[in-house]
């Protein structure tokens, strides 16, 4: 069932939105299952008698108590009981699309928005850690998640028998915490799965969260609830619930026939239930109790995020095309400044002279399809200098990049063997203009001129191209500073700088490590120095922006704007491609919109 809360009227109830996000396995679906359960019936022999109830399709692996063989069994009833060699996709995430879901407990009616399961296996591109599919989930999730007025809490799932502080549970909480506001502190809350295996006490789990809260100056309240049996908890503020997921394991066997295991020990489970339960309504009356977070703040951020993504993609391409640029102005220059030494004997040669130059920049024409990018090491080719990279399949059909057709099941291209995490998504085709700039209102150009007016076009030329070549500076300058004070507001206004970092930077980094890998035949260098020089200055403004403070209210689409004003060469552009891809972007939007409603 699907949900529109932005239509949504509120009327003599209460409706509460929850955002169900965190790893893969943690049991985020099963604990949907199990929550509806929880929500319609009292006692686990009432959901036995029923059936159960499971909203989401999903299996378990198990020995069966009779034969001793591993089976698969699922919660739907029609499927057979097969063994495991038979079942594909073990491990991976149950939710491949973000997908909402109805439920009522008593007066309160409830959304639970599920998600695709951070650090799947099929992402990881056989170990690698880019993590790119799992920024394409994220927001895919987020894209959902603005149908929506407001959101109550945003649930971040884990197991309760944690026991370090991974580099995969550390991942998971930059990328969530990473794309929400400061204002989301009150917000954030966690359940813990698998809770009976600790006695529903969670305090190695709990301690290892805070640490991760405390070494990155979070203020997210970590509360547990001390009493798990105890159904009125007086204070009623804890952010912490545990639930114990093996109740929908128990309903899927009991549909399926299965014998109770040797040692089952029932009373336990009546237990495990009652606990859950209880868990439930303290959370359903916390959450009921919070004040609501606007998801305008929230898009605020991501919208932020995504426009200084491709700000930062656009400047860059607009600095390779000014260095090319003001080289070819700065020959022109030099040609000049060295036939200013023959007119005096000779003015005829200023015939020689052209007082022109061509200069290049990118527009971005949207296109109504999509091209999937690879930008893997072995895919890209340098065509004078410029890296080229491999279209692998071309006027896509799938609605996200991880579903094409050329993806195989390993997480890799059957195209070009590279994984899904360098492949890129491309709603716009960049072309590549060329125009003729005049350097001189007089040519000069005919023989019998003398050597003061040869010498004055001369004069006027080099002056000319100076002033160009310090616009291009002070553009440059103004681009790469425009950048800077975006990534900084981002850092300063999210709740926890993503693992993505500073995007400029990282889309710097990852082209000069693409350029240090080729053959560096001459242009390949000059591009490779080029880009180096744009990291030096880009570091420099970083430092100088970070020694001012920047307002948390910074209107990112003003700063843009701002931009487009103070590049008098590139301004017009810089806008257009950048409304090029604001199109694309809306575009791609209403489509995942009319398909995921």
């Amino acid at each position: 069932m699907s949900c529109d809360c932005a239509r949504y009227a509120c009327v003599g109830k209460q409706r509460i939105n929850l955002l169900l996000i965190g790893g893969t396995g943690v049991g985020k679906s099963t604990w949907i299952n199990a929550f509806d359960n929880y929500c319609s019936f009292e006692t686990l022999d009432e959901a036995e008698e029923a059936g159960g109830k499971f909203r989401i399709s999903s299996n378990f692996q198990i020995c069966h108590p009779t034969t001793g063989k591993l089976f698969s069994i699922s919660t739907d009833p029609s499927c057979p009981i097969r063994p495991i060699t038979d079942v594909a996709g073990i491990g991976l995430s149950v939710t491949r699309m973000p997908s909402d879901y109805i439920f009522k407990y008593d007066d309160t009616e409830i959304c639970i928005i599920d998600t695709p399961g951070l650090l799947d296996v099929v992402a990881q591109d056989g170990g690698s850690s880019s993590h790119d599919r799992d920024n394409k989930n994220l927001n895919n999730i987020f894209r959902l998640l603005f149908s929506y007025k407001e959101i109550h809490a945003i649930c971040v799932v884990m197991t309760a028998n944690q026991g370090i502080l991974s580099d995969t549970f550390k991942y998971i909480l930059n990328e969530i915490l990473g794309r929400l506001n400061t204002s989301a502190n009150n917000n954030v809350i966690f359940f813990f799965t698998n809770a009976a295996g600790v006695h529903f006490q969670p305090a190695a789990t709990q301690a290892i969260l805070q640490i991760f809260l405390n070494n990155h100056n979070l203020r997210i309240p970590l509360r547990r609830d001390l009493d798990p049996d105890n159904e009125s908890d007086s204070k009623g503020n804890a952010t912490i619930y545990c639930f114990e997921n093996e109740s929908v394991q128990y309903l899927a066997e009991r549909v399926n026939k299965i014998p109770y295991p040797h040692g089952f020990n029932k009373s336990e489970a009546d237990k495990n239930w009652s606990r859950s339960k209880k868990s439930t309504d303290k959370m359903i009356r916390y959450v009921c109790g919070l004040r609501p977070l606007q998801l305008a703040d929230i898009k605020a951020i991501y919208d932020a995020q995504y426009a200084t993504s491709i700000l930062s993609e656009l400047v860059l391409e607009t600095l390779n095309c000014d260095a090319k640029n003001k080289s070819e102005l700065e020959r022109k220059q030099e040609e000049a400044e060295k036939l200013k030494t023959k007119v005096t004997s000779n003015p005829a040669v200023i015939s020689e002279f052209v007082p022109k130059v061509e200069t290049t920049r990118v527009l971005h024409k949207p296109v109504p399809w999509r091209n999937v990018v690879c930008e893997g090491k072995k895919c890209v080719e340098f065509d004078k200098g410029e890296a080229v990279y491999r279209i692998c399949c071309e006027a896509c059909r799938s609605l996200f990049v991880y579903f094409c057709s050329g993806i195989g099941v390993s997480g890799k291209c059957r195209k070009c063997h590279c994984g899904i995490n360098k492949h890129q998504w491309r709603k716009t085709v960049p072309v590549v203009i060329t125009d003729t700039v005049s350097l001189s209102d007089n040519g000069g150009q005919a023989a019998d001129v003398d050597s003061k007016t040869a010498w004055k076009v001369l004069d006027d030329v080099t002056a000319r191209i100076a002033a160009l070549l310090a616009t291009y500076r002070g553009e440059r300058r103004e681009m790469l500073r425009t950048c800077a004070i975006l990534n900084t507001y981002l850092k300063q206004n999210v709740l926890l700088q993503s693992s993505a970092g500073d995007e400029m930077k990282k889309k710097l980094e990852y082209k000069i490590k693409t350029y240090q890998n080729a053959d560096l035949k001459s242009g390949v260098n000059r591009r490779l120095t080029t880009l180096e020089g744009i990291l030096t200055d880009y570091n420099r403004c970083l430092q100088e922006v970070s020694e001012t403070n920047i307002s948390s209210t910074v209107d990112v689409r003003s700063v843009i704007e701002e931009l487009y004003k103070n590049l008098p060469l590139n301004g017009g552009a810089l806008k257009t491609a950048m409304e090029a891809e604001e199109e694309a972007k809306l575009g791609l939007q209403r489509e995942i919109g009319g398909q995921i409603r």
